[in-house]
């Protein structure tokens, strides 16, 4: 009688233990629907939750910046491998050192280009 009881105890603990963890899976599933627009830093740090407009604002701003750099990268003389490379890069793998190298002479040319202009506004 003991083993059954025993046994009996057991079950009931297994059956509850499996439901609990299927209702903290739905809890983390609807938690995670609520935050999906979310960055992951946003999800943490609520002090820097931004509107719709701060939002768009930004997705112009990156999309503008994102346009020079391809005319920049159409205007160049560099290789028609390297600019298809610089292309994907850009896509798929923005950290890499090819990349950063291309970035870093394209904000020199832009710095120079800048200077440039100054220059010739004052005359």
């Amino acid at each position: 009688m003991y083993a059954k009881i025993l046994v009996c105890a057991t079950m009931l603990l297994i059956a509850t233990r499996g439901t609990s963890q299927e209702t903290r899976a739905q809890q983390r599933e609807k938690t995670n629907e609520l935050h999906k627009d979310r960055s992951a830093v946003e999800r943490f740090d609520h002090s820097i939750l931004h509107s719709e407009t701060q939002k768009e604002r930004k997705r112009m701003e990156q999309e503008q910046k994102r346009e020079q750099l391809l005319a920049y990268l159409d205007t160049v003389s560099i290789s028609d491998k390297l600019r298809r490379n610089m292309r994907h890069d850009m896509d798929n793998n923005p950290f890499s050192s090819r990349f950063r190298k291309f970035l870093a002479r394209y904000k020199k040319d832009m710095a120079a280009l800048k200077a440039n202009t100054a220059v010739a506004q004052q005359k």
